[in-house]
């Protein structure tokens, strides 16, 4: 006795299956250059999940800081902050919205050259970690504190 469904049967039906999915991906088409979607004061969303990823990691590594036994592990912190601020780079929070074209840009750009900054300061600091060099690892935590609340008090004033 013959199978109900033959090889042409089987594989007809799944093209038949697969083809919404198909037209929905090429209807859709991958655009790199396309801006990722801003996210103004939320409590969720990525830029505010990574900018939690920085906070719980930033609390972390001040408990490490001051015993030079500790330094691995508050390297691992200050590279689990720097991961975050790349991952939370694109999604720039609304520019207000009286400012012209050109200033959403500039308050755009302004915002991650901050966050690229950020970004270098924890390389400075897991630097300092590796050379065993703990005073200086205390003072750019400390910068990287000041920098966090300029960056609230400029893109989000609503916080705290």
């Amino acid at each position: 006795m013959k199978p109900p469904y033959t090889k042409f049967t089987l594989g007809f039906l799944t093209v038949l299956l697969l083809t919404p999915f198909t037209l929905s991906a090429i209807s859709q088409p991958n655009t790199p250059a396309q801006e990722p979607e801003h996210h103004d004061h939320e409590d969720e969303g990525p830029l505010a999940e990574a900018m939690e990823q920085v906070k719980d990691n930033m609390r972390a590594l001040r408990k490490t800081l001051g015993d030079p036994a500790k330094a691995a592990e508050g390297m691992e912190y200050a590279k689990g902050m720097r991961i975050a601020i790349l991952e939370g780079m694109p999604f720039c929070p609304d520019a207000p919205a009286n400012l012209s074209e050109l200033e959403q840009v500039k308050w755009r750009v302004d915002f991650q050259r901050k966050l690229l900054a950020v970004a270098d300061d924890t390389l400075r600091l897991e630097l300092a970690l590796a050379e065993g060099n703990q005073e200086d690892a205390k003072a750019i935590y400390k910068s990287l504190g000041g920098i966090k609340k300029e960056g609230h008090d400029t893109y989000d004033p609503d916080e705290e």
